[in-house]
C-alpha cells in the first residue's frame, strides 16, 4: 500500500513538472512523515549514518571525476 502511495506521488509530480529530483524526495519523505512509528530523531540518524558510509562516498566522487 505504501508503495503504490510513492509511486504515484512520484508520477503525478512527474506530471506537475516538479524536477525529478525533488520528485523523489518528495515521494519518500512523505509517507515516512505521515508514519507515527518512525520518530523524526531516528529519522535523522539513520540519514547522517547513511551519508558517513565510504562506500556510497563514491558516488559523487565519480561524478566530480567525470565532470572534470
Amino acid at each position: 500500500m505504501i508503495l503504490i502511495g510513492i509511486v504515484s506521488i512520484f508520477f503525478i509530480c512527474l506530471l506537475l513538472g516538479v524536477p525529478v529530483v525533488l520528485s523523489l524526495v518528495l515521494a519518500s519523505s512523505i509517507p515516512i512523515l505521515l508514519d507515527p512509528l518512525v520518530s523524526l530523531t531516528q529519522m535523522s540518524t539513520i540519514m547522517l549514518e547513511s551519508i558517513q558510509s565510504f562506500t556510497l562516498l563514491a558516488i559523487p566522487l565519480f561524478i566530480f571525476a567525470a565532470d572534470s
